[in-house]
């Protein structure tokens, strides 16, 4: 027999409305984190006529996981001129405890930031100093990734110095529903006490739950106010893209112009949302480069008009 102690946990919601073009180039938006997963819902139509899967799943978005590096290693001057300084790196300590000390980011900025306790640090003849509050918030850097540096130099780079390491490839999914049920929302006049409506919809399609009880294995068990929101507007089509891997901004961008396309040339979407989700144990570009175990969540809605709101949650 198990116990269970249960907790309601409230969060708070920030909804901003952007224009489309505002979206694509606000950094403070798409670019917070280093990204794990993309999701992009479309319902309506069974279209596919898509690009965009070629694009972020090509060659050129490989990444790596370095096995057992040191900090020595990433404070070495041919590492530093080659990859950090030029800004064509990003990175962060796979599977470490952010609540701890001895973290490492290296920056799409160019920069490498080591929280390191004194004794690893006097242990590299590095000074170190207390990580100082901001009291006012700086103005961003822009991003000067050089994207012409081949992503195999890092590696054959680490290798060459002994280490092991292991390529990772994007991964795409594709999940098609022929008949879904639709959320509630009302998209010209979205606000936060919709958000609830939107993000459980999404996540029952994520997880594969269904509302139908004949459905036993998969079958959520609601209140019927619940379930009339998240299926009360009819049934339409739904195809889910999945893409797993380590993203940024740029691949956020072509689903973006990707969803403008198929907005233009489908009348019949209602609007197409899109969950980014981030690496919990890693750096938040939003809070001074600090680091957070924060939910790493943000979605977007983006209606036939182009409007688009912005979704956030936190604790």
């Amino acid at each position: 027999m198990f116990e269970f102690g249960i907790k309601n946990v409230r969060k708070s919601v920030k909804v901003r409305g952007v224009t489309f073009d505002a979206l694509k180039e606000d950094e403070s938006i798409l670019n917070n984190f280093p990204i794990y997963c993309l999701h992009i819902f479309i319902p309506g139509p069974m279209v596919v006529d898509e690009t965009g899967t070629d694009k972020i799943t090509s060659p050129e978005n490989v990444y790596f996981i370095i096995k057992q590096i040191t900090v020595a290693s990433l404070i070495k001057a041919p590492f530093i001129e080659q990859f950090v300084k030029c800004g064509s790196l990003q990175a962060f300590s796979y599977k470490s405890k952010i609540r701890q000390e001895d973290f490492i980011a290296l920056l799409p900025t160019g920069k490498l930031i080591l929280y390191l306790n004194q004794n690893i640090a006097q242990s590299l003849l590095i000074k170190r100093e207390p990580c100082r509050r901001l009291k006012k918030s700086n103005k961003r850097q822009r991003l000067d990734f050089q994207r012409n540096i081949c992503p195999q130099s890092i590696r054959s780079y680490f290798e060459n110095e002994g280490y092991d390491s292991l390529t990772c490839e994007p991964q795409h999914t594709c999940n098609v529903k022929r008949d879904a049920s639709m959320p509630d929302i009302d998209t010209k006049n979205f606000d936060s006490s919709q958000v609830d409506i939107l993000m459980e919809w999404m996540g029952i399609h994520i997880c594969g739950i269904s509302l139908e009880s004949d459905n036993s294995d998969n079958f959520l068990l609601h209140c019927p106010e619940q379930i009339d929101n998240l299926g009360s507007v009819g049934r339409k089509p739904l195809k889910i893209n999945i893409y797993e891997g380590f993203f940024d901004i740029f691949q956020v961008r072509i689903l973006l112009e990707e969803s403008k396309k198929l907005l233009e040339k489908h009348s019949d979407i209602p609007f197409i949302a899109i969950s980014i989700t981030g690496y919990f144990e890693s750096f938040t570009f939003r809070k001074e480069l600090k680091f957070s175990a924060e939910d790493k969540v943000t979605t977007l809605l983006i209606t036939p008009e182009l409007k688009c709101w912005v979704i956030n949650l936190s604790f």
